[in-house]
């Protein structure tokens, strides 16, 4: 099975998406998350997971305090088509660290993965970083990387 460790601001989002303008007065939390993800980088990312096959496990804050299916309505309602099979485990430490434990405490057959995210904490898991960023999101760059890197066994 491929993964794709999954950051969401600064991946599918941008610092764009942080305008409050097109939001309605006394908007909900729903409203306030979707208003966030941008529709053109999920996208994106539908086309790495379209060309890999892989998996979505989501590592960023946002699965804090939310389920798996919660996640999944939100990225669906932009246009989301993957799956996403689990989150990574809060243990506020560096990223790097959650991924490894979830991989440690899998199930999965984990053939190769990758870490998209827009930060660098990823610790001895650097190699498996596509890094973003928060003025472009998920480029056609950062794309084209992750499904090379997926695709390498």
């Amino acid at each position: 099975m491929k993964i794709i460790f999954l950051d969401i601001d600064g991946v599918l989002n941008t610092a764009e998406n942080f305008v409050e303008g097109n939001l309605p007065s006394n908007p909900t939390m729903e409203e306030i998350n979707l208003s966030m993800l941008d529709e053109r980088l999920i996208k994106n990312l539908n086309t790495i997971i379209e060309e890999t096959g892989a998996k979505v496990v989501v590592s960023s804050t946002w699965r804090m305090g939310r389920s798996i299916e919660e996640l999944k309505c939100l990225l669906d309602k932009k246009g989301f088509v993957g799956e996403i099979i689990g989150k990574t485990p809060i243990l506020n430490d560096d990223r790097g660290i959650e991924i490894q434990k979830f991989i440690d405490e899998s199930s999965f057959n984990i053939d190769s993965f990758t870490i998209l995210d827009d930060d660098s904490d990823m610790c001895h898991l650097m190699d498996k970083l596509i890094q973003t960023n928060f003025i472009e999101g998920l480029n056609n760059i950062t794309v084209k990387n992750a499904i090379k890197m997926l695709k390498e066994l």
